[in-house]
Parts: C-alpha cells; structure tokens; sequence
C-alpha cells in the first residue's frame, strides 16, 4: 500500500536535510587519501594553474589540500662527431621523473617557489645535454633525464652505444606521494657486417613521446623530446662532420587547488 503524499513529501524532506548535514560536517583538512576522495564525491572541486616557466606559487583562502603533478626536463641525444674512416653513433636521451602528491593546506606555506626544469640541449659532436629538475618546493622533485652518450670507432668494428638515463624523484610529502623514474633512452649501434648503424631514439614519458631515430643506415636525421619530460633523439653519421643530437622536451608542472565548500 502507498502512502500518503503528505507522508512522502516529508520522508522526502528529511532525507534531504540529512544530506545537507552530511556536506556541513566533512572533516576539514583531509588527513589521508580516503578523506580526500570523500571531499571529492561532497563537491570539493579543484582549479587548475599549469606552469611552463619557473613562478612562485601564492597559498589562497579556504585553501584545504593541492594536488601537485610535475615531470623533470629530458636530457638530449648523443651527437656526432667529425672524422674520416670512422662510425659516430648518439644513443637517445633519458626522460625526466614524473611525481605527484596530494599536500595538506596546513604544512604548505603562504608561497612555494615553483622551478620547472629546462629541456636538455644537444651539443655538437658530443654527448647530449642533461635535463633539469622540476620542483615544487622541497615538497615534490623531478629531475632531468641524462642526456645519450656517443661513440666512434673505425668503421671495421662493431660496438653499440647505451641511452641516457631517466631522472629519480623525491618528495617531503605528508598527505600522499608517489614518483616514476624516468626511462632510459634507447642505445645505437653500428655493425660492419651489415655495414648499417642506427642512433637510439629518445625516451618517453607520461607527458610525452621521445624524438624518434633515423632508420638504419640513415645519417643526418635526428629528432627532438616531444611535450614535456622526454628525451631527444641521438645522431648517426659515417665520415661526416659533426653535429649535435636532438634536444629532449621540457618539464612541466601542474597544481589542483581544492577549496572548502560553504
């Protein structure tokens, strides 16, 4: 049997204010992981700010927690060096580490220098550039890929050049923090037999697809770190002069503020 629709409406009524009570009274701030997904499903939605360039980051009113997400620069690829009668392989670039952290609006203070990091550069006929750190803070760090190494040799040898390697991370997080070291770029190599040598394409990332290689036996091409966090190609080159592999990518860093809700 149904009932009445006054009875109903104040069924309905009271369901309503209990929710409302529920919103009122959340806990503020969050002290670990499950209480910042309940603030997320009560309403607490986030504003974004992207930073490409080193800024200072200012704490705003109502303030509860940030969520901060950042990647370190790529290093560059290995170049190629100049002479005759010689192989010159440039191994790829290492990505940049990519971290993020939940952090308490009560530990952070009222600013926090932002650095993000510049992309390795390629240097000609040497080993490329390493990537640099993006940081927020000492609350969370990514450092830059290494830059790829080179090698030359007589072109009657066969030897294969290692990729440079990912950047670490760190973080003094007190909410929730989690980093990936970035990958390594991929080694080159150069083999008389088949009288082919191939540079070693960048590393990616999260944030971005690492320069890619030239095809066996393709000399002169080389590519640099795509997005952010990614390292540049290396350079291959047979009797030829020197040159300078391929840049890796920038870092980057993003901050979600989430605010209490009235």
């Amino acid at each position: 049997m149904s009932l009445p629709p006054i009875q109903r409406f104040e069924d309905l009524l009271r369901s309503f204010e209990k929710r409302i009570t529920r919103v009122e009274r959340r806990p503020s701030p969050p002290t670990d992981l499950q209480s910042v997904l309940a603030l997320l499903m009560a309403g607490a939605l986030p504003s974004q700010s992207t930073y490409n360039a080193n800024a200072t980051w200012l704490k705003p009113d109502n303030l509860l927690f940030v969520r901060v997400r950042l990647v370190g620069s790529g290093g560059a690829g290995g170049g190629r060096a100049a002479g005759a009668g010689t192989a010159s392989i440039g191994s790829g670039g290492g990505a940049g580490g990519y971290a993020e952290a939940f952090i308490d609006a009560a530990v952070l203070p009222s600013s926090v220098p932002i650095v993000v990091g510049a992309a390795g550069a390629g240097v000609s006929g040497a080993g490329g550039g390493n990537g640099n750190p993006t940081s927020f803070g000492a609350f969370l760090v990514g450092n830059g890929g290494l830059g790829g190494n080179i090698t030359t040799a007589a072109t009657t040898g066969a030897f294969t050049v290692t990729g440079g390697g990912g950047g670490a991370t760190s973080s003094s997080s007190t909410l929730g923090a989690w980093g990936i070291t970035g990958a390594s770029g991929w080694q080159g190599f150069w083999n008389t037999t088949a009288a082919l040598g191939c540079p070693g394409a960048g590393a990616g990332g999260p944030w971005g697809e690492g320069g890619a290689a030239a095809q066996p036996g393709q000399s002169g091409f080389t590519a640099a770190g795509q997005g952010f966090g990614s390292g540049g190609s290396g350079l291959f080159g047979l009797n030829q002069a020197a040159a300078a592999g391929g840049n890796g990518a920038p870092g980057r860093l993003i901050i979600e503020h989430f605010f209490k809700v009235h």
